[in-house]
């Protein structure tokens, strides 16, 4: 079991949910519907063009892990102004050429949603929500699978990544041991001539538990093994 918070109590935010892609949702009147491979094959020469979503794997792939999304708007644009200085208003906040505005986080570096990493052509996004996990997991972060095939993603450039714990992060609730990680998003700063504007409940990520990398043991299968 996972758990979920808001790490601002008086600010929204979307608590995560189960992934339900466009992309894996099959036509009524797909063949694929049927399990008859000679009723396939004698739609397909008729002309029917298969889809994602006509794929097995690919549905269940649409379905897995969680979604989060964003708890309100953002904009993220180069000002073709480069400065050291940062620069924090009502309206907007800027460091280097990187230009910030939507709604305002308070805790952020920014005072908005959105905000930079120093030093470097990515931004953040951030849900104000923290998840716990069982500390027998690493956490995978990132892009909903197969995001380019969904409509309904339009920040399909989110960096992969894997979160693992640490003790000081560990919190022990009803006896279980979880890590304790914020659910934020990384993505490469736009182009000059591109702007980067989410809505308000806007998926930004995905995340779902996968195994620690010292338990992925990979073997080659012995012919003894059969024997």
């Amino acid at each position: 079991m996972m758990l979920w918070t808001k790490n601002d109590p008086t600010i929204e935010a979307f608590p995560p949910e189960k992934a339900s892609l466009s992309y894996g949702l099959i036509d009524q009147d797909s063949p694929f519907h049927s399990r008859n491979f000679a009723m396939i094959q004698k739609a397909i020469q008729k002309g029917y063009k298969p889809k994602p979503s006509d794929c097995p794997p690919l549905r269940w792939t649409s379905q897995y892990g969680f979604i989060v999304r964003s708890p309100g708007k953002v904009s993220i644009r180069r000002s073709g102004i480069d400065s050291a200085a940062k620069v924090i208003s009502d309206s907007h906040s800027r460091y280097r050429d990187i230009e910030i505005s939507g709604d305002k986080l308070p805790q952020s570096d920014s005072g908005f949603i959105a905000s930079w990493i120093t030093g470097a052509d990515y931004f953040k996004i951030q849900s104000n929500l923290s998840l716990l996990f069982p500390t027998h997991y690493h956490l995978m972060q990132g892009p909903p699978p197969n995001s380019i095939l969904a409509s309904e993603v339009k920040l399909k450039n989110v960096m992969l990544g894997v979160e693992y714990g640490s003790a000081q992060r560990v919190l022990t609730i009803g006896g279980v041991e979880y890590f304790k990680t914020e659910l934020n998003f990384i993505a490469p700063i736009p182009h000059h001539t591109e702007v980067i504007e989410l809505d308000k409940g806007d998926i930004i990520g995905w995340f779902i538990p996968v195994m620690k990398k010292k338990d992925l043991i990979l073997r080659e299968l012995q012919l003894e093994h059969f024997s």
